[in-house]
């Protein structure tokens, strides 16, 4: 069963750049993953310093290999870095 990956990351006001610039990679790497249907990083118009994406996997097993990828795990680590929390993810099956 097809799954969505919500991710929300609050970016400390001083980091946007930083973390925007890595962003383009890192969606081009993960479009390229197996079972990856669409996948799209967002900024917020009303809140400048929220960020979030949306990843449509084939099933859970896609989305989990997509959590355990270098690109993933090098992003987390970014995330990590530059929000002022750890991002939160929600997970929600799609039929």
């Amino acid at each position: 069963m097809p799954v969505l990956v919500l991710v929300e990351l609050r970016l400390k006001p001083t980091k946007r750049q930083e973390i925007m610039a890595s962003v383009p990679a890192f969606e081009a790497a993960t479009r390229q993953e197996a079972g990856c249907l669409a996948f799209d990083v967002m900024y917020s118009s009303t809140d400048v310093d929220l960020m979030c994406s949306v990843g449509r996997w084939k099933d859970r097993m896609s989305a989990q290999a997509h959590q355990e990828a270098d690109h993933t795990v090098a992003m987390i680590d970014v995330a990590l870095e530059h929000g002022t929390d750890a991002p939160r993810f929600t997970v929600v099956d799609v039929g």
